[in-house]
């Protein structure tokens, strides 16, 4: 029988959290009751997916998420070791929400695809987050996001060279010389 309206996140994040393999993508996009408790449901999901080992997609676009709502996003990525793609596209975040999720980001080595288009705009303080997440976070590969900044030529080279170490690492070469300073035995 067909259900109608919305997805019943608290059920969803409920099912999730059982880490049984049964849940690999959660779909939240646009979601009407996400939009009613961003804050809520933010940190349900943070809270349960932190040591979830089957979720490998996230897509939250078009919930209003915002700055506040980042924080949780921020503890998602620094607990979650299964999440590959993030889709943030189409929330309320502005700079202070996008230098959390880069912080986020520091640690995560997971993630390999985030979109962060329809936001901000992002100033100069948070690209100066972004390339401090980049001396440590060598596997996101494809970020989508709209800026106009002084960085974004070493925010593209440090996405390049996450490629290249990532190409190289699975076709078996020899990858440790691209690794920033701070990695680097």
């Amino acid at each position: 029988m067909p259900r109608f309206g919305s997805v019943r996140p608290k059920h969803l994040i409920e099912e999730a959290a059982a880490d049984d393999g049964s849940v690999t993508n959660i779909d939240l996009g646009s979601n009407a009751l996400f939009k009613m408790k961003t804050f809520e449901y933010c940190m349900m999901l943070a809270e349960s997916l932190a040591s979830n080992h089957s979720v490998t997609t996230l897509n939250l676009c078009g919930n209003e998420i915002t700055d506040v709502d980042c924080e949780w996003i921020k503890k998602l990525l620094q607990s979650n070791t299964s999440i590959t793609s993030l889709n943030l596209e189409g929330n309320k975040v502005s700079s202070d929400g996008c230098a959390l999720i880069a912080e986020g980001l520091a640690g995560n080595s997971s993630l390999t695809a985030l979109n962060l288009l329809n936001q901000g705009p992002f100033g100069e303080s948070c690209m100066d987050s972004w390339l401090e997440t980049f001396n440590s976070n060598i596997t996101l590969t494809d970020l989508k996001w709209r800026i106009s900044s002084r960085s974004s030529f070493a925010l593209n080279a440090a996405l390049t060279r996450n490629r290249s170490i990532q190409r190289l690492r699975a076709a078996g070469k020899d990858w440790r010389t691209l690794l920033p300073d701070g990695l680097r035995e």
